[in-house]
C-alpha cells in the first residue's frame, strides 16, 4: 500500500510520537529529602530492609532476585537479566536530562513516565508481600505523595514532553480527589488508576463519587498499566506461566465497573487509557458487554441509555505499547482512533535500543493518517497535549514515513514483544 493520505499528496513530515509507556525509577537516596521529618526513622529502617534482599543485585529478574525467587518455577532465559541489567545502567530512570536525550535518539517527542523500572528501589513503603507488614495504609500514602512531589521536579524540566502519571491512595476517595487536583494543578498528566482491587472498595460503591468529580473537573485521564489488579498468589514451577496468563484479565476489570456503575455517563469528561494491554481483547469484551445490555430478559437500559461499546468509543484508549505487526494490521478492529503506542523503557520486553527496528517491523507500508494517529495523535487527543509544540520536537527528531518503509537489514538478537507474530508472547 502507498504511504498516501487519502487526498493525494505523498506525506512524508516527520511522525509525532507519543510513547505511553515508560518506567522511571528514583533510588530510595533520591527520594530521601521529600520524606516528612517524622517519618524519616521508619522510612530509613523500610529502605534498608528491602535493599537487604538483593544483595547488590539491580535487576528484578536474576536468579537471586527476591521477586523471581518467591515464585521460583521456570528460571528466565539468560538474556532477559543480562539484557534487563544493560539497560538499567542509564541514568534516564532518574536523570530527566539524561531521559529527554534517550528520547530524543528514539525519535520521542513526548513520553508517558510511570514508577517501576524493574530496579530494587520500589516504591516508598510498599512491601510486595517480602518486607515484614504493616497496618497502616497511612505509611504507603506518604510513600505515594514523596514520589509524586519527587516526580513533579523530574517532569518540570519539560513540563510537555514529560508526561508524569501521579499515584493517588485510592482506598481514601476524598484523598485521592484532593491528590488529583493538586497533579492537574502543577502539571501532571494523568492519574495512575489501580485496577479493582479487594483492599479497596469496588469501583461501583458511591464513595467513590468525590474521586470521580475530582477527575472529570480536571480532565486528567486515567490510565492503568497491564500487570496491575487482584491476582490470586501464584506459587510452584507454573507461577510465571499462571501469571502470564492471567495478568492482562484483571488489569482490564476497571472498564466494567466505569461502564455499569455509569461513571461514564455521569461524567464524560472522564477517559479512561489500558497501557500495555495489547488490543485483540476489545472486540470480544465490547461484543459481550454489549450483549448483557441487549439481553431480553433484563432491562440494562435502566443502568445506563447506551451500550457499553457507545462508552468506551466515546471515553477509552488503549496503549499497546510495543504494537506488533499483526496488532497495526488489525488496528480497525479495536478502532484506529482508540490505539496508542508506548516503548515499555527500559524494560527489557519493550523496544529500547532498536526503536527505529521495531517501528519499521510494525508500521512499514500501513496509511500515513493511521500510523500518525496510533504513534502520538491519539496521546495528544487522550492526554491534550500541546501538538503544535511537539510537532517542533518531531520535526528535528521524528522518523519518517518514507524511513519507516525502509526495509530491515536484520533483527535485534533479543527481539522483545514488538516482534510478535501470535498473540500476547511470541
Amino acid at each position: 500500500m502507498s504511504d498516501r493520505n487519502a487526498d493525494g499528496p505523498a506525506d512524508d513530515r516527520p511522525y509525532l510520537i507519543v510513547s505511553i509507556d515508560s518506567h522511571l525509577g528514583p533510588t530510595f537516596d533520591q527520594l530521601r529529602p521529600y520524606c516528612p521529618k517524622d517519618y524519616l526513622e521508619r522510612y530509613d529502617a523500610w529502605a534498608a530492609q528491602w535493599l537487604s534482599y538483593w544483595g547488590g543485585k539491580r535487576s528484578w529478574f536474576g536468579d537471586e532476585s527476591p521477586i523471581t525467587a518467591r515464585w521460583g518455577g521456570i528460571p528466565f532465559e539468560p538474556v532477559v537479566p543480562a539484557r534487563q541489567d544493560a539497560l538499567l545502567e542509564t541514568a534516564g530512570i532518574y536523570d530527566p536530562d539524561v531521559h529527554l536525550k534517550e528520547m530524543d535518539a528514539d525519535g520521542i517527542a513526548a513520553e508517558l513516565v510511570y514508577h517501576t523500572a524493574f530496579t530494587p528501589d520500589i516504591l516508598p513503603f510498599q512491601s510486595l508481600g517480602l518486607v515484614a507488614s504493616y497496618d497502616e495504609l497511612e505509611l504507603e500514602t506518604v510513600g505515594l505523595d514523596m514520589y509524586n512531589r519527587w516526580l513533579v521536579d523530574f517532569v518540570s524540566v519539560d513540563p510537555e514532553r514529560l508526561m508524569g502519571a501521579v499515584y493517588v491512595p485510592i482506598w481514601d476517595p476524598v484523598a485521592s480527589a484532593k491528590t488529583v487536583r493538586w497533579a492537574a494543578e502543577v502539571g501532571l498528566k494523568c492519574i495512575n488508576f489501580p485496577a479493582p482491587n479487594r483492599a479497596f472498595a469496588a469501583y461501583n460503591d458511591p464513595v467513590y463519587e468525590p474521586f470521580w468529580e475530582a477527575v472529570n473537573e480536571t480532565g486528567l485521564p486515567l490510565t492503568t498499566h497491564g500487570g496491575a489488579g487482584d491476582m490470586p498468589v501464584f506459587e510452584g514451577k507454573e507461577a510465571w506461566a499462571l501469571y502470564s496468563t492471567d495478568l492482562f484479565y484483571f488489569s482490564r476489570r476497571g472498564l466494567m465497573y466505569l461502564v455499569w456503575a455509569g461513571v461514564f455517563e455521569r461524567y464524560p469528561n472522564i477517559k479512561l487509557a489500558f497501557t500495555e494491554q495489547r488490543s485483540d481483547w476489545v472486540p470480544e469484551a465490547l461484543s459481550m458487554m454489549d450483549s448483557i445490555y441487549y439481553s431480553e430478559f433484563q432491562d440494562f437500559t435502566k443502568l445506563i441509555p447506551e451500550p457499553p461499546s457507545f462508552y468506551f468509543n466515546r471515553q477509552c484508549y488503549v496503549g499497546v505499547s510495543f504494537m506488533a505487526r499483526f496488532e497495526a494490521e488489525a488496528r480497525n478492529d479495536a478502532g484506529v482512533g482508540r490505539l496508542m503506542w508506548g516503548r515499555d523503557y527500559p524494560h527489557f520486553e519493550g523496544t529500547c535500543g532498536y526503536t527505529d527496528t521495531a517501528l519499521r517491523n510494525t508500521f512499514a507500508g500501513l496509511p500515513t493518517d493511521d500510523v500518525r494517529r496510533i504513534l502520538g495523535l491519539n496521546a495528544v487527543e487522550c492526554f491534550g497535549l500541546d501538538e503544535k509544540k511537539l510537532d517542533a520536537v518531531a520535526a528535528e527528531i521524528g522518523p519518517t514515513p518514507s524511513h519507516l518503509a525502509t526495509p530491515l537489514e536484520s533483527l535485534p538478537d533479543v527481539k522483545g514483544l514488538s516482534f510478535r507474530t501470535r498473540g500476547a508472547w511470541s
